[in-house]
């Protein structure tokens, strides 16, 4: 503690931990804070601590409005991942290092690794044999924060290496944004192009610009009151005065051009557009509920209608309960939901291997259809029809 330097061309990127928090309360010097966001994300006791110093200013008394909205949209970059890039992998019963099936959750804004256990441990309660792998998008930029992530999303693929089929589980329009970021990477694309067998987008997905200034509020205030939970900064939660003042920072700072994240943000159009033009048409799950205040049904249902294809099956569920909070509130809806998906998705499925592509290929007459050592991941229902076209894959993504 206070020896921790971020080296960049900026001078304030080399000051040390102490000198940092001593110009956040001295001279209200948000942006000397940015190079320390950078670092917490694979530090929890830093995260703690700068996030402690950033509630201090964005709900002081006697803090100007421009410091505490800065503070306010820094504090929520800090806490859009509690965990930072941190990647969690839950081994299946009999983990011989090739599972017949991966599934990887990727969390909503403000989760931790402990929120997103109840959603691996369903899974690990109704498949044991599956392995399951969890992370969560950070928020914070900065010159050394692209490196962080890149790393996050080699850790993903490393976690999912040896499964047979995935099944991509996202939550929220955080976690949306991550799977389009990995699907953006050269190391996402090797990863799911060929195994990816299914989607499930539970309370996900809707534009930023279809959503009220008040579900925006709701994003920043839940988010960054999740950190403040997590990390047991419990006495600004408490305090109603404090409250009070966050809520209008946070209505100041939604009425700014704070764009929600960095590059791109969740909800940005921009990333609705890459994932049409990057993400294989697996089947899709679209889960959401009336009673979500943060990503309003509504919306959820325009994105499912979006996902319809002729071919592609994308089926939406509308169950009970808040945001992010349907396996809770709605357990038994939600079982049946994902485990009819499972069935679409034809998970785990029997295994195609090599010399079971080259058969079809034989029996179809498609010598002169190109295959590879890939296809081995595809459904047989997906083979088939690459094979009965011609070489044209159904799941391709769709045209722009």
């Amino acid at each position: 503690t206070g020896t921790h330097r971020v080296p960049g061309g900026d001078p304030m990127s080399n000051m040390s931990e102490d000198e940092v928090f001593a110009a956040l309360a001295d001279r209200l010097d948000v942006a000397a804070a940015q190079p320390l966001a950078v670092a917490a994300l694979s530090s929890p006791p830093l995260a703690k601590r700068l996030l402690a110093a950033l509630l201090d200013l964005a709900t002081g008394p006697d803090k100007s409005q421009q410091a505490a909205t800065a503070a306010l949209a820094l504090a929520f970059q800090v806490a859009l991942s509690q965990d930072g890039t941190a990647v969690a992998r839950y081994a299946a019963a009999a983990d011989d290092q090739a599972p017949p099936v991966g599934v990887l959750l990727l969390g909503f804004g403000g989760a931790s690794q402990q929120a997103l256990r109840p959603h691996a441990e369903f899974y690990q309660r109704l498949w044991p044999a599956w392995r399951v792998v969890a992370t969560t998008r950070a928020g914070v930029v900065g010159e050394h924060a692209a490196a962080a992530y890149a790393e996050q999303r080699r850790n993903v693929c490393d976690a999912l290496h040896g499964c047979g089929r995935l099944l991509v589980h996202i939550l929220s329009n955080n976690g949306h944004y991550l799977w389009v970021d990995l699907l953006r990477s050269a190391v996402g694309q090797a990863c799911f192009a060929d195994r990816l067998a299914g989607l499930i987008f539970d309370c996900a997905a809707v534009e930023m610009s279809a959503l009220a200034a008040s579900s925006m509020e709701a994003v920043v205030l839940q988010t960054v009151r999740a950190g403040a939970l997590h990390h047991g900064l419990t006495a600004t939660l408490r305090d109603e005065a404090a409250q009070a003042r966050l809520q209008a920072v946070g209505a100041a700072l939604v009425s700014s051009d704070f764009s929600l994240g960095a590059g791109g943000a969740p909800g940005a159009a921009s990333v609705f557009e890459a994932q049409v033009a990057l993400e294989p048409r697996a089947p899709a799950l679209v889960l959401t509920s009336e009673q979500d205040a943060v990503l309003p049904a509504a919306g959820v249902r325009a994105f499912a209608a979006s996902l319809r294809t002729k071919d592609r099956a994308a089926r939406l569920e509308v169950l009970r309960g808040q945001h992010v909070q349907l396996l809770r509130s709605d357990p038994k809806a939600f079982a049946v939901a994902v485990h009819n998906h499972v069935g679409v998705c034809e998970l785990p499925g029997p295994q195609v291997d090599m010399a079971r592509v080259l058969e079809l290929q034989a029996d179809l007459l498609a010598d002169d259809v190109e295959v590879r050592s890939g296809m081995a991941a595809w459904s047989e229902s997906r083979l088939r029809g690459y094979l009965e076209s011609g070489g044209e894959d159904p799941w391709s993504p769709a045209a722009v």
